[in-house]
């Protein structure tokens, strides 16, 4: 149901140029919804969130599994 709503608004705003920008508290599936919004534009997705930045911190933040950043080009993320 998600991945259809997302199409829908893809499909809506194709002729736009766009920026999506997902904020929420830890753990309310951010990733989830960032993956199926650059699944239904065809596009990628800029990290910014500033603990995620850091290679080594990974107290306090969801980090993305290998599979969720092997779905979409993940940017600015354990760097």
């Amino acid at each position: 149901m998600l991945l259809n709503s997302v199409t829908n608004v893809a499909i809506h705003y194709m002729t736009k140029k766009t920026l999506i920008v997902i904020v929420g508290p830890t753990a309310v599936g951010k990733t989830a919804l960032s993956i199926a919004f650059a699944k239904a534009y065809k596009t990628e997705i800029i990290s910014c969130d500033s603990r995620q930045f850091f290679k080594e911190m990974t107290i306090g933040t969801a980090v993305p599994s290998k599979e969720e950043l092997a779905e979409a080009n993940h940017h600015l993320f354990k760097i």
